[in-house]
């Protein structure tokens, strides 16, 4: 999910992206945005540290917020591995902004929503559920959503990541549950993240919540180590999950609304 930003002014694409905990900005592109890094000021994301820029205006949609803080990460390895024909991202909408701003996130139709009133009537929660959506509450633990759920009948917690395209297992946790990989392998790369000894497996279930799928298939990773995720972490649920099941996340009550296509 693409949204259209503008920094000071100036036009930028920024991935939506409900797995970063920090929002970021290329750091090849922050000076054609007039932004430089701020002496003495970094943040740690994935066990690295990483300057910081501040921006002065910063406008999505009817939302603008001032005197932002952003990580400087390098995107070049992240271009490479998105296709040529794909608009290329300058930075990452991450939950601090998500949240400050109270999205909403239509992860089907790939839609971008700002609450404009702060606390008022949850009418959303009580359509969704009306018209057989199933809630999901979300918990907010260092600035990541997480949900309870079970994997071939051994209980985890998944990162929620709108920023993943594919939902990850942990392979130890992947061993622990039974998992059957298959002979497909992938290259799964994140911004700080290489696995080449990713493979294709299918659950017998997964349960997000109370929300379950059936012969869904994910990719084993290494997800448990140092700078990423813990050992109560077992992997992160993707877009492909969050779109093909009509995935709403509302930032302002932490909850996840999940239907599966074709349900009434």
């Amino acid at each position: 999910m693409l949204a259209p930003v503008q920094l000071n002014g100036r036009k930028a694409n920024f991935i939506v992206d409900t797995g970063a905990a920090y929002s970021c900005l290329d750091l090849r592109k922050a000076g054609s945005f007039g932004l430089q890094p701020k002496n003495g000021v970094a943040v740690t994301l994935n066990g690295r540290k990483h300057t910081t820029t501040q921006i002065d205006v910063t406008s999505i949609g009817p939302v603008e917020i001032r005197n932002l803080k952003m990580a400087l990460i390098d995107f070049s390895e992240f271009e490479r591995r998105r296709g040529s024909g794909e608009i290329q991202a300058d930075g990452i909408l991450g939950l601090d902004v998500l949240r400050l701003g109270r999205a909403v996130l239509d992860c089907q139709q790939l839609r971008l929503f700002w609450k404009a009133v702060p606390g008022a009537p949850n009418v959303m929660a009580s359509t969704l559920r009306g018209a057989g959506w199933t809630a999901v509450k979300l918990e907010l633990k260092d600035n990541l959503y997480f949900a309870n759920g079970i994997l071939n009948e051994t209980p985890t917690r998944f990162v929620v990541d709108t920023g993943a395209f594919a939902t990850l297992v942990d392979r130890s946790f992947a061993a622990r549950a039974a998992l059957k990989q298959s002979g497909r392998r992938l290259q799964i790369r994140g911004l700080h993240n290489v696995d080449t000894q990713s493979h294709v497996a299918y659950p017998t279930a997964i349960a997000i919540g109370g929300f379950v799928l059936k012969d869904f298939p994910v990719a084993t990773n290494v997800l448990r180590k140092p700078g990423l995720l813990d050992n109560s972490v077992g992997g992160l649920i993707g877009s492909d999950v969050l779109g093909r099941n009509l995935g709403v996340i509302d930032c302002e009550q932490h909850m996840l609304y999940l239907k599966s296509p074709g349900a009434r």
